[in-house]
């Protein structure tokens, strides 16, 4: 089984999406819900900003405190909340 892990890389690039967007005010290609000018992503889409698979999102959300807002059945994530957390947990690296 491959196994994934977040690079950097990966969060400079959602850093600069979540920017990105905030100042175009557009809405990204990935947007499903708005709160205020950020918007919510699904598994699959913050797996795809970031590089990872589906599965890595999951056991970081349960493992290691990956921030996240349970809407009925479904995960949602904040871009900027993750960015955070992985200067965070990177940190303590």
């Amino acid at each position: 089984m491959k196994r994934y892990t977040a690079t950097r890389a990966g969060i400079e690039a959602a850093r600069d999406h979540a920017q990105t967007a905030a100042q175009s005010q557009s809405s990204p290609p990935v947007a499903v819900m708005t709160a205020g000018a950020e918007h919510w992503l699904t598994v699959r889409e913050l797996a795809e900003v970031l590089g990872v698979s589906e599965s890595w999102i999951d056991k970081a959300r349960r493992r290691d405190g990956l921030p996240s807002r349970r809407l009925g059945r479904a995960r949602r994530y904040l871009l900027s909340e993750v960015v955070a957390w992985a200067d965070r947990t990177w940190e303590r690296a």
